[in-house]
């Protein structure tokens, strides 16, 4: 891919473009910076809901647009609205709650208006949960008493919901939540989180209407990321690159691997291509 065709790139932020402190490395601020002088567009895309985006992030002049919750929302970063979103179908409240009560002790969080509410329990000890980010935990999560009576009164309001796996249970809860709930896109992340979103969300379609929306093909895109949730949005656009902590299915969705995460990988990946390597 040729530097000059590029009209836009998209990074995924936790274990791609953020750093083991959660923090944009100077270096890799200043090549966002650097792109957006060329005219190219930056826009993160990222599992997070904007409520928990890093500081950082909004710190840099110039990116006016981030895809959240794994595709469920196109918000302005300036103030978090959406100008496009896709929340869960009205009614699947009570089908979730009727399947997460066989899973036993399982953290839940429910996004809505990109805000993560949590149960008071996993908020008070998230480690019980097999959540060891306390701190990001405090930081981004609103807790709440009652979370299925909340859960109930935003039906057809819900962006997404994740669910935090018990410690040794990812797998089987992955395969459990595909074949047990319909109609729903399912996704996961950092052999944690198994992530419930609308049936047309997923980085994938949120990069596509994307760009549908600003007017350029795919095809001119880059995409990085590291992990599962990362591996269709590196299929569809021009150029996919994974970091080198990438997943096995992120490594065989791109056609290229950068350094890892903590050692701006996501630099070296685009100073690569504007080398015409």
């Amino acid at each position: 891919m040729k530097a000059e065709d590029i009209r836009c790139v998209f990074s995924d932020l936790d274990r791609t473009l953020l750093d083991k402190q959660s923090r944009i490395s100077d270096r890799n601020r200043k090549t966002i910076e650097d792109l957006m002088k060329l005219g190219i567009c930056f826009v993160p895309v990222t599992g997070r809901a904007y409520a928990s985006l890093p500081v950082d992030l909004k710190d840099i002049p110039g990116i006016e647009y981030v895809i959240t919750s794994n595709g469920t929302s196109i918000c302005r970063l300036a103030d978090g609205k959406p100008v496009l979103k896709r929340c869960l179908p009205k009614g699947f409240v009570k089908a979730f709650k009727e399947f997460h009560a066989g899973l036993g002790k399982c953290a839940v969080e429910f996004y809505v208006e990109g805000r993560a509410y949590v149960p008071r329990e996993f908020y008070d000890d998230p480690a019980a949960f097999n959540q060891h980010r306390v701190e990001y935990v405090k930081k981004t999560r609103t807790p709440v008493d009652d979370i299925w009576r909340f859960a109930s009164e935003h039906d057809g309001e819900i962006d997404a919901i994740a669910m935090i796996s018990p410690e040794g249970r990812f797998e089987e809860l992955c395969e459990s939540t595909r074949s047990e709930l319909r109609g729903v896109y399912i996704t996961n992340s950092d052999s944690l989180y198994i992530e419930i979103s609308n049936p047309d969300c997923g980085k994938k379609n949120a990069i596509l209407d994307f760009c549908g929306m600003m007017g350029f093909e795919p095809k001119d895109t880059v995409a990085f990321g590291d992990n599962d949730n990362d591996a269709e949005m590196l299929a569809a656009a021009g150029l996919g690159i994974c970091v080198a902590n990438a997943t096995p299915l992120c490594r065989e969705a791109a056609d290229m691997v950068t350094a890892a995460h903590d050692e701006d990988g996501f630099t070296e990946g685009i100073e690569k291509i504007l080398k015409g390597g």
